[in-house]
């Protein structure tokens, strides 16, 4: 009896334990298969093109700077058709110089004289006692409608005025307009978030391609930094205003659709600013090297809308100098806009900006009137007056101490008949921010249709605040719009 209960039990332990067994095996098995059927697929091909990238050049090395040019003692005046211009803005630029243009030096009494242009198509007049020169250029039209620049009281240096009468030539090809869309490969990129903004040479991308470490972007349009058609490429990536990464190549000759590839190996050093005025709008830093031609943009910032912020420096790139621009805007009064530069290796900055504004603006055939409610005084006043059709009639710039103490431009009387039918007029004023820099003068000027350069150096320093002002919103917008 107890051999059989025996018997019984280890019979039912065993058929426990094959059952058991059975269970464990099926649901091995039957995992096995299960996990292999859930597993996630693979990953998809990546959308980033392997194509091979053009090699960069070594970085440009900073050539010596020029000697400074010879300092000028007379205004000296060119007057060319616009249309003729091309290339790096320069007063011995290859231009054709007019014919229509008739230039006149004020002399006793106010009445004017006509100035000879001379073998170099230059025109050189004599300061005054005051060291300023008045002047003034007429072009006619081939309507016989006139236009008047007068340069009421102006400090020697180099200008320029533009007959708009266009004249056939062969306009020779500018080497730094010789852009190339290319196709840009992004190494190492950091983790971004949705506030994260990822820039190529300034320019802010809306919808890169992102694959964790790496990105693509397409259609990017590079432009020649020199004459030598060398190109930068710039990939910047912001987190924060605190953690900002970049990384950068030189090329040269680079073709249409060239596929390029950037390594973000840097993190930029922070430089803290701050300004005694609210800056309102958004800054552009620019960066320029000794033997480039030009300034290359190379960061945008968002908009801040306070008196202090932070800029990146890209220590790697070994520049010359920064170039950092703002403006305030306001469409109903004006336009504050103010350029500074400032050192590659600067650790803080602290921005002192002339505060002018002008307000009661008026006109009649005599005079243009303003009133300066700013808490600055500007260096030099120009003016820009259209007729009733649009067309730029009569424009002005003066440093004479009479017209800006008093806010009063007084028209010669020969010039009433073309201020009769006068419409819409602004009143731009500029200053600098230490005594030996005058590029301020080519601030004010380029918005009145004139260009001063000091010497004849392209790339000079420019430490300039300027205010423009105007009888309507719609002026003022159409002066920005079209830089005249």
């Amino acid at each position: 009896m107890e051999q059989h209960t025996f018997n019984k039990l280890w019979k039912n332990s065993f058929i426990v334990f094959l059952l058991f067994s059975t269970i464990v095996i099926v649901s091995c098995g039957g995992g096995s298969t299960s996990t292999s059927s859930s597993q996630p697929p693979a990953p998809p091909a990546s959308k980033i093109p392997d194509t091979k990238a053009v090699t960069p050049i070594p970085p440009l090395i900073a050539v010596a700077p020029e000697p400074a040019p010879m300092v000028v003692t007379q205004a000296i005046l060119r007057v060319v058709h616009r249309n003729t211009i091309s290339g790096i803005l320069s007063p011995n630029g290859d231009y054709i110089d007019s014919d229509n243009a008739t230039v006149e030096k004020r002399g006793s009494l106010g009445l004017y004289f006509e100035v000879t242009r001379e073998t170099d198509n230059r025109y050189r007049i004599e300061p005054e006692n005051n060291g300023l020169a008045y002047f003034r250029v007429i072009t006619t039209k081939s309507n016989g409608s006139k236009r008047v620049h007068n340069f009421y009281g102006v400090k020697p240096g180099f200008y320029m005025t533009f007959d708009t009468t266009d004249v056939a030539f062969q306009k020779p090809e500018n080497p730094l307009t010789l852009c190339k869309k290319v196709d840009i490969r992004l190494l190492n990129l950091p983790a971004t978030g949705s506030d994260s903004i990822i820039s190529i040479n300034g320019f802010n991308l809306s919808n890169p391609l992102i694959e964790q470490s790496k990105g693509f972007v397409q259609g990017i349009n590079l432009c020649p930094i020199d004459l030598e058609l060398h190109y930068l490429a710039l990939v910047v990536i912001e987190n924060s205003e605190s953690d900002i990464r970049y990384g950068f190549n030189f090329y040269q000759n680079l073709q249409e659709n060239d596929f390029l590839e950037v390594d973000l190996a840097y993190q930029a050093d922070i430089i803290p600013w701050q300004s005694n005025h609210e800056i309102g709008n958004d800054f552009q830093l620019y960066g320029f090297q000794n033997g480039w031609s030009k300034y290359e943009l190379l960061y945008s910032s968002p908009k801040r809308n306070n008196t202090a912020g932070t800029f990146p420096e890209f220590s790697q790139l070994a520049l010359s100098t920064f170039r950092f621009i703002s403006d305030s805007t306001n469409l109903d009064s004006g336009i504050n806009m103010f350029t500074r530069e400032l050192a590659a290796d600067v650790s803080q900055v602290d921005f002192a900006i002339n505060n002018m504004e002008f307000t009661d603006l008026s006109l009649n055939p005599l005079d243009l009137s303003w009133l300066n409610v700013g808490v600055d005084q500007p260096e030099v006043i120009t003016g820009l007056i259209f007729n009733s059709s649009l067309k730029q009639s009569y424009a002005f710039m003066s440093m004479d101490d009479s017209v800006l103490s008093s806010g009063k431009f007084d028209f010669p009387l020969d010039d009433v008949p073309l201020l009769v039918d006068s419409l819409l007029f602004s009143v731009t004023g500029a200053a600098g921010i230490n005594n030996t820099d005058y590029n301020y003068i080519s601030e004010a000027a380029l918005f009145s249709g004139f260009l001063y350069w000091p010497d004849e150096t392209v790339n000079v320093t420019v430490n300039s605040d300027v205010f423009i002002s105007a009888n309507g919103s719609e002026i003022l917008q159409f002066i920005l719009d079209n830089k005249l």
